[in-house]
């Protein structure tokens, strides 16, 4: 009980202030959960990124469940997705109710001038930080800075898993001699899959059962097919939402379509809480509830189920020696992230300012480690008052 409350309690927090997309919420948990509280390490957020970026769905809320489920199982796992989406839930909820009542748009701009900077600095402080840890030797460094590169210069999620897939053979060719031998008999956890099964079943025959005829069962099947088809996150979504929300069912315009969307990405938490929005509008609080539990629900139950696989099986010398070669390989897609939200997300804005901001931001928390709440909330006061 003490584990729940604590995982409760934790992502409440993290889901009420990880502005600017699932990497910031990510470096958010590292933040709390491994530098100030040390409830967890380094290792298994690297191997949490590493496993969701390889599945379908949002993955931020897919390492909250792998995070979750570390610390107190299947439960652990379910409180820490309700309370990671519990916040950004009710602000996308009261935003759809402003728009629906006012039918315009709030400017949210100048606060969020000063939040991304801020973002940024504290993404560049977890990559440094975990990469401090994680990069021992010259071949680490040189798949991180590969990594980085490869996001650089390659778009597409393609290129995700083929830094996953190069990393990981990387570090069986360069790394597999270097490990210990564990010991054969892993209790494989077989109770929990079972579980996790079962209910990933009972999800899929709900979505067959309740997708002829009524207008929730259209969301739910509609959110689920995307929840379990797509990779990439949420900007990778986004598109395949329009074309299946505006161009194909013709449920949304384009306003009402970059409107939901808007409202995801200026309330914390991941991107698509935008389905509360979508949902809302085509079914009131139950739509709502309905179209967010099948945006995110089906994709953390199939994370849940392999990575129970994932925990019987590292202790393999083949998978050990791929986790090290991964885990530099997440480094530097963690500095990528930063670099690009700094880019994307502050035209428009003072770059010297832009400029500071990210650095005093990374050198409070790398340096004195101040809470990302802090300096989240302080870069949004700052560029409300400037611009």
């Amino acid at each position: 009980m003490k584990q729940l409350l604590y995982l409760f309690k934790t992502f409440i927090l993290i889901g009420s202030t990880s502005f600017g997309g699932y990497m910031t919420l990510i470096s958010m948990m590292r933040n709390k959960m491994v530098t100030r509280d040390k409830s967890v390490d380094d290792n298994l957020i690297a191997e949490g990124i590493s496993l969701a970026s390889m599945l379908p769905g949002p993955v931020a809320v897919n390492v909250v469940a792998y995070t979750g489920f570390h610390i107190a199982g299947i439960a652990g796992a379910l409180v820490s997705i309700i309370s990671v989406l519990a916040p950004s839930f009710i602000l996308v909820l009261g935003l759809t109710l402003v728009y629906i009542q006012a039918g315009s748009k709030i400017g949210f701009e100048s606060i969020l001038l000063g939040i991304f900077p801020v973002v940024a600095g504290v993404i560049f402080s977890t990559g440094v930080s975990m990469g401090r840890k994680i990069c021992t030797k010259l071949p680490h460094y040189g798949i991180a800075v590969l990594s980085f590169a490869l996001l650089f210069f390659l778009k597409g999620y393609w290129v995700i898993l083929l830094i996953l897939g190069l990393s990981a053979v990387a570090g069986v060719l360069l790394f597999r001699k270097e490990i210990t031998p564990a010991p054969t008999s892993v209790n494989k956890p077989w109770k929990p899959i079972l579980l996790s099964l079962g209910i990933y079943v009972v999800v899929l025959v709900a979505i067959i059962l309740f997708s002829s005829g009524s207008i929730l069962g259209k969301l739910l099947e509609q959110f689920s097919y995307v929840s379990l088809t797509l990779f990439g996150g949420g900007y990778v979504m986004v598109p395949v939402l329009k074309s299946i929300l505006v161009d194909q069912l013709n449920w949304f315009n384009n306003q009402e379509f970059i409107y939901g969307i808007s409202i995801g990405q200026v309330t914390p938490g991941p991107i698509l809480i935008s389905s509360v929005f979508f949902g809302y509008k085509m079914a009131g609080i139950a739509g709502a509830l309905i179209a967010t539990i099948a945006i995110f629900f089906p994709s953390a139950m199939l994370m849940l189920i392999l990575s129970n696989i994932f925990i019987s099986l590292k202790h393999n010398m083949i998978v050990q020696s791929a986790l090290m070669g991964l885990k530099p390989a997440v480094v530097g897609m963690i500095l990528y992230s930063g670099f690009s939200i700094f880019i994307g997300q502050t035209t428009g804005a003072n770059l010297f300012l832009s400029v500071a901001l990210t650095a005093v931001t990374f050198w409070l928390v790398f340096r004195f480690n101040i809470a990302t709440v802090i300096v989240i909330l302080g870069g949004g006061i700052l560029g409300f008052l400037i611009y």
